[in-house]
């Protein structure tokens, strides 16, 4: 299944941005029923672009937009011009993935289907009987 991104660079306040923005399906597996479970990934970051050897600015960096609106949703990163954009897209969308995806209505497995006992600590229960 595709899976698309864009990329767009913008200067704001002075300083340069890059704003990725993330669509697509992926199929995972459910952490229930261990099947497959398609996830729909749409996600924008907004990244701030910090010259290589200069420090990362901390958490109180605020920029203005046009209206000379506070916007502090960027995360900064280290640019250069041999930055690698399928790193940042691959970044993003680990980022963007659920940390358990899971169906919305599923049962988990019961071992009926296993031949013998369920639990595998029942045979060692009869070797201890003999």
């Amino acid at each position: 299944m595709p899976l698309y991104y864009r990329l767009e660079g913008r200067m704001q306040g002075g300083k340069a941005f890059i704003v990725l923005q993330l669509s697509g399906e992926v199929v995972l597996t459910c952490q229930r029923c261990l099947g497959d479970v398609a996830c729909q990934l749409d996600s924008q970051s907004r990244l701030l672009l910090v010259p290589e050897g200069e420090d990362l600015p901390d958490d109180e960096l605020t920029v203005y937009d046009e209206d000379y609106r506070e916007e502090d949703d960027f995360d900064p990163i280290h640019a250069s011009r041999n930055l690698d954009v399928l790193e940042l897209v691959e970044d993003e969308l680990l980022l963007s993935l659920p940390l358990s995806p899971m169906h919305e209505e599923c049962s988990v497995p019961t071992g009926e289907w296993l031949e013998g006992p369920a639990s595998p600590f029942a045979a060692l229960g009869k070797l201890q009987k003999s």
